[in-house]
């Protein structure tokens, strides 16, 4: 991402902060919607929330920091594979995203 597009996500962002709960409870609800045998981060609906929310705001402070995130990137793929996460997966979650 050029340094240009990292502030207007942020910018982007910043906006959508004091409405995060609301935000990442609809990401789950589209989520749902559209794979209906998967709820993200378990079963627990306060749970699911805390955790988009915490993940959203991680990934929107370490863009352009790419090197320094990938060790934890790579983890989290790791684990996301043990937990049968499959890249066709990572387009549901993208229009989820997107949806919320």
């Amino acid at each position: 991402m050029t340094p240009a597009e990292i502030r207007r996500v942020r910018l982007s962002f910043a906006g959508a902060v004091l409405r995060l709960d609301a935000l990442s409870a609809a990401f789950c609800e589209h989520l749902l919607r559209l794979d209906p045998g998967r709820a993200p981060f378990g079963g627990d609906p306060m749970l699911q929330r805390i955790k988009v929310g915490a993940a959203l705001a991680g990934l929107v402070g370490s863009l352009g920091q790419l090197e320094r995130i990938r060790p934890h990137l790579q983890a989290l793929g790791r684990e996301r594979a043990r937990q049968g996460i499959e890249a066709d997966d990572y387009a549901r979650l993208g229009e989820a995203l997107v949806g919320a």
